[in-house]
């Protein structure tokens, strides 16, 4: 039985993409991809009291909805279910709210608003502790709304009207969000199509895709805050999710620290560098730039780094006249030659420069060449051309995510994950360190439990002490937090994300016992984070995860299927 279900329009999809625009709704999945959970989708005519029974969570975007399936919504809540709405029209009574005026949005790829957290225990914590004056940035309509039997979670800054509430109605409850959630983070996931130099600096870059750029000089998580406040309301309902962090070694890490960095053609440098990230006991990847169908790593050499442990991917090169875009073929010629010469395809590649050609398209492309991700989406704007020591949330993320393909697709997913920079070279300029960055780096990681990308180019490692020093500073503040934190290479944490996407969980709740099955599709399993106040088997040993000032407790589950119980209180 499925607990947890969305309303997604079919025949609204098509003439919406029939009109060349996209069907933000659509991104609902994603978000529950993110929140790690397993939902059933619900066509609007088939909304009913049938349709709900044992649902205990509904995500709706504004899907049309008839009066009977507003009433049904409207008793369903009222019977114990919670509604999660974004921007939902015409439930204005289960909000607990009164409706006043849908204000548009003007430019797609500007803010309609700027968004406070309010003093409220489902969002302690969560802003940004670094830049607390900082808001959250949205990308959609907004409705004005006035709360009468709603709390407010969140205002805009413009109008302080609330542009999140909560709702308790008879048994049940209803979070409304005067915005669309789903619109928002996928604009600030994918940014703007990148065919207008908006940086300047005479190419086509992800540094032109990010719509945040006004504020990209803070180390604010514009999407992943969202997200943390949905867990916390999913936790309340008393129903499991996916940890995105991967198990290490049958613990619960605090963070994930992923390395890599790009060769930049320079020979013999990257096998040194392996060597001494190996030294350190550290994953390391090594994107190889192709140079007219040639590569400055050898193939034996490759296999060394390897046996090491490490990861050989492909640094795509169209670094050529200004303000050209690269084709399809371009970029299959490059992967050819790259497997060619080394036998084996790449997984996670980055673009030199960071180029990009489009919107979606670079992302399909790179799929159908054989990668499974790409590491090329940049913390920070430009200039400068190369802003080493830069650690950012350009993209609003520090965690993988799939791409959306447009309207001329269907909207359809992706099978191409993106994994963003986000500590670039970070902790030391020139001759010198800047320890201070580096600790701000490890701090924002444990703090939030993130997957941090730490970016060091074989040729800084092994031509600059102040690098090696920044890199060992990393290694002792991790140390002296006195946390367990797990290290991979961008390879590994992409063949994680895509085996937690297609993990299933299920729940099936009697009272206050919840019966789980779970099936795990990574070889080192999952982790299972509990909601609150769930007492589980005593087999199941517990470990915690602290997440933005909040405890979860949480049971590592093996690869394959596995069973468990809880009581909830």
């Amino acid at each position: 039985m499925d607990t947890i279900a969305y309303v997604a329009d079919s025949l609204e999809q098509e003439r919406t993409n029939c009109q060349g625009l996209e069907y933000w709704d659509i991104y609902i999945e994603d978000i529950l991809s993110q929140l790690g959970v397993s939902a059933k989708r619900i066509e609007p005519p088939d909304l009913s009291n049938a349709a709900l029974a044992g649902v205990e969570i509904l995500f709706l975007g504004r899907s049309g909805l008839s009066a009977d399936a507003r009433s049904a919504i409207h008793e369903w809540v009222r019977d114990g279910g919670t509604l999660i709405g974004f921007l939902s029209d015409g439930l204005a009574e289960t909000f607990g709210v009164e409706e006043v005026a849908t204000l548009p949005h003007g430019d797609l790829y500007k803010p309609s608003a700027r968004l406070d957290f309010l003093a409220h225990p489902l969002d302690d914590g969560i802003h940004s502790p670094h830049h607390p004056d900082k808001p959250l940035l949205i990308f959609s309509e907004l409705k004005r709304v006035i709360p009468r039997s709603a709390v407010p979670l969140a205002s805009f800054r413009e109008t302080r009207s609330p542009a999140i509430t909560l709702n308790y109605l008879g048994k049940g409850k209803a979070v409304y969000f005067a915005f669309s959630l789903p619109k928002t983070l996928w604009l600030i996931h994918q940014g703007r199509p990148c065919t207008v130099d908006t940086e300047g600096d005479g190419h086509f870059r992800t540094g032109d895709m990010n719509i945040t750029r006004d504020d990209t000089d803070t180390a604010v998580l514009y999407a992943d805050e969202f997200i943390f406040l949905l867990e916390r309301i999913v936790a309340t309902c008393g129903l499991p999710m996916i940890e995105a962090l991967p198990p290490s070694n049958g613990t619960v890490p605090q963070a994930v620290f992923f390395w890599g960095g790009d060769d930049e053609g320079a020979p013999e440098l990257q096998l040194k560098s392996s060597r001494w990230m190996k030294e350190r006991s550290l994953p390391y990847h090594i994107n190889v730039m192709w140079m007219n169908g040639r590569f400055a790593l050898k193939p034996a050499e490759a296999d060394e780094i390897r046996a090491n442990g490490h990861e050989v991917s492909l640094h795509y090169n169209f670094w050529w006249e200004r303000l050209r875009h690269f084709t399809r073929q371009d970029l299959l010629q490059q992967a050819a030659d790259f497997k060619r010469t080394f036998g084996f395809s790449q997984e996670v590649s980055v673009m030199h420069c960071i180029r990009w050609s489009g919107w979606t398209d670079t992302a399909r492309w790179l799929a159908e060449a054989g990668n499974t991700g790409d590491n090329s989406f940049f913390p920070k704007r430009y200039p400068p051309m190369n802003p080493a020591n830069s650690l950012g949330f350009a993209f609003g993320t520090a965690f993988p995510f799939f791409f959306r393909d447009d309207w001329r697709y269907g909207n359809a997913r992706i099978p191409l994950v993106e994994v963003t920079i986000n500590a670039y070279e970070t902790g030391y300029s020139g001759d010198k360190t800047t320890p201070d960055l580096t600790c701000k780096v490890v701090d924002i990681a444990l703090y939030y439990g993130l997957c941090m990308n730490m970016f060091y180019h074989p040729i800084c490692i092994m031509g600059s002490r102040s690098c090696q020093q920044a890199i060992d500073n990393a290694l002792r503040f991790i140390a002296e937090s006195g946390t367990r934190v797990r290290h991979m290479g961008p390879d590994a944490l992409v063949r994680w994300w895509i085996a937690r996407e297609s993990s299933a969980i299920v729940a099936k709740r009697d009272g206050k016992h919840v019966q789980v099955r779970v099936n795990a599709d990574h070889p080192d399993g999952l982790i299972l984070k509990l909601p609150d106040g769930a007492i589980p088997a005593p087999h199941l040993p517990l470990q915690q995860l602290k997440r933005a000032g909040k405890r979860w407790n949480c049971v590592v589950l093996p690869h394959g299927e596995t069973e468990l119980s809880y009581m909830t209180t």
